[in-house]
């Protein structure tokens, strides 16, 4: 004989809608402190892309920055798609959680090559100009690797809670739910009929005498000698 084979179990379709637990509320909290921290980098210079425009008035050129009000655009769309993502997972759309875990890996690993280069540059910068005399020294704001810091913890820790076991379940829950919700449509109400009496009248409703006892006539008597006492019944004579 064939060998038999378990059963294919299926997970149960859910019927209610799938609460957020911890790990889903955190792993939200933590996609808008990304945003913010979007915000933050354009603030301190790090998406200055370094556009430089000259501008001549009277014989004196001055060298203005005007990468800067692009940095500030670009930061706040980016921050405005993932304030969507944070939006969007909270919802139970697996999508924006899968969105939000590729954009927090490359997110980190950009971050972790940007402060890693910058302490490389800052070293290499530092040797030359102590080797030339009357050399500015150049130096980098402690605010910028504060920044570079708070947002590597911030994305890692987004894509820690967004492989969670929980954030998995519940956006899978919530997939499940809404194809529930799709399939079962909105249920009419059954309104009575004529030919269909309400609950609860039953044979009543279609015989009025079933209601009032007291009201049906009493039996004839089986003796033409017998009457009628005063609505009791019939008695003999």
């Amino acid at each position: 004989n064939a060998p038999m084979h378990p059963a294919i179990q299926y997970a149960p379709v859910p019927t209610q809608k799938p609460e957020p637990t911890t790990v889903v509320k955190i792993g939200t909290y933590l996609i808008y402190a990304v945003a913010l921290y979007m915000i933050m980098r354009a603030i301190v210079g790090l998406d200055d892309f370094g556009f430089q425009t000259y501008h001549t008035e009277n014989g004196k050129t001055t060298e203005v920055n005007s990468s800067m009000g692009l940095g500030y655009v670009i930061s706040a769309i980016f921050a405005a798609f993932t304030i969507l993502l944070g939006f969007f997972y909270s919802k139970g759309h697996g999508w924006a959680r899968i969105t939000a875990l590729v954009l927090g890996i490359i997110g980190t690993i950009r971050d972790l090559l940007y402060f890693l280069l910058t302490l490389l540059a800052q070293s290499l910068v530092q040797s030359v100009t102590s080797q030339m005399d009357g050399a500015q020294q150049v130096s980098i704001s402690p605010a910028v690797y504060v920044v570079l810091v708070l947002g590597i913890i911030l994305q890692i820790a987004v894509v820690v809670f967004m492989l969670r076991g929980d954030a998995s379940r519940y956006t899978s829950d919530s997939r499940l739910w809404r194809s529930y919700r799709q399939d079962q449509g909105p249920q009419p109400v059954q309104q009575p009929t004529e030919s269909q009496p309400q609950q609860g009248f039953g044979q009543a409703a279609q015989n009025p005498q079933a209601q009032n006892p007291q009201s049906q006539p009493n039996p004839a008597p089986q003796n033409p000698n017998d009457r009628y006492d005063n609505g009791d019944g019939y008695r003999l004579n």
